[in-house]
């Protein structure tokens, strides 16, 4: 997750279930977490499953690789979804 940096004094944000940190001032923000409750009780599915969803999503957004796996993922799930 994010890297914060000892003695500075942060603004915490949600989300949906995941957590941000930004420093006071600035518009920047990191992942620092999710909230896995709220995962639980919005999509169903066991917390772990969509710790790993958030954690592929979050790493697709620096890795133009993982972004193009991401994007044929999501134009699947788009054909199959107005298919079914």
């Amino acid at each position: 997750m994010g890297n914060l940096t000892p003695g500075v004094t942060y603004i915490y944000e949600r989300d949906g279930p995941t957590i941000y940190a930004r420093e006071f001032g600035s518009s920047e923000r990191q992942v620092v977490g999710y909230d896995q409750d709220l995962e639980n009780k919005i999509l169903g599915m066991p917390s772990s499953t969509m710790a790993k969803i958030m954690g592929i999503y979050h790493m697709s957004l620096n890795d133009p690789g993982m972004q193009e796996l991401w994007n044929q993922l999501e134009m699947l799930y788009n054909l199959k979804k107005t298919h079914d």
